[in-house]
């Protein structure tokens, strides 16, 4: 053992409970631990991403509000970017400044074919009950409905066979963020798995670069345009009406 040890490279921390093997840190595990399939995935899947992407990795996958409002790339820049140089901060802005057009807050559109969703084979539309909406809420709410149609993403219908509850979540700010409940149209549709790479493993094939930046893009899904077979799946009901995605 101590010879296999030493080949590998490995030292045991009990103190902390780690493993080190060849500079990768992994927690130790129990032995009833390590009989169970996806303890196993993670702690390997964990302990094999690098330190410096483990950071990029929350980030990308955690769902960031959206803003509304035009950036401020001057401010931006000097708040975000105290790694950097003067020449190098100046130089950053007049890049962004090239393209301000991105950062305007408002809503692009994806010039590409529209998205359509196939059903599963004899799929029947369900029509599902509005979420009861608190009176306190019921103007914040119908001012957010609003802006989304004004914006392009929602429209009001009369009528339609399908209707999937939605509701918002109040933030701190006295905003909300706009959810919608497609659990029963999500079992309707056919799938169409596409074998996605991990946000780890792209990040490692990153190379060639002095400077990384990442940029969220603004309300991303409401870029793309659904075409109108899809729009009519995805109406969505509120206790006042139906509306549906564009």
């Amino acid at each position: 053992g101590i010879e296999t040890l030493a080949r590998w490279n490995c030292m045991l921390n009990f103190t902390e409970r780690i493993i080190t093997i060849d500079g990768i840190d992994a927690p130790m595990k129990s032995h009833d631990e390590l009989q169970n399939t996806r303890t196993l995935y993670n702690t390997y899947r964990e302990a094999t991403e690098p330190s410096s992407t483990k950071e990029e990795t929350a980030r990308a996958v955690n769902i960031l509000d959206a803003k509304y409002e035009k950036a401020d790339l001057p401010t931006l820049v000097e708040t975000n970017s105290s790694h950097l140089t003067r020449d190098q901060q100046d130089a950053l802005l007049k890049l962004l400044q090239k393209h301000e057009a991105m950062f305007e807050g408002t809503l692009g559109a994806w010039d590409g074919e529209q998205i359509h969703f196939d059903l599963k084979p004899n799929a029947m539309p369900w029509r599902g009950h509005p979420f009861p909406v608190p009176r306190i809420h019921r103007e914040t709410i119908k001012k957010e409905i609003k802006r989304l149609c004004d914006i392009g993403v929602l429209e009001p219908v009369e009528q339609s066979e399908w209707a999937s509850p939605s509701f918002v979540i109040p933030k701190k700010d006295g905003s909300v963020r706009f959810l919608t409940d497609f659990r029963k149209l999500n079992e309707r549709i056919l799938r169409k798995p596409y074998p996605l790479p991990k946000i780890s493993d792209t990040l490692q094939q990153i190379d060639g670069f002095t400077f990384a930046s990442a940029i969220d893009l603004n309300m991303g899904y409401y870029h793309l345009r659904l075409d109108p077979a899809t729009m009519e799946i995805c109406t969505i009901v509120f206790p006042w009406g139906l509306y549906r995605y564009k």
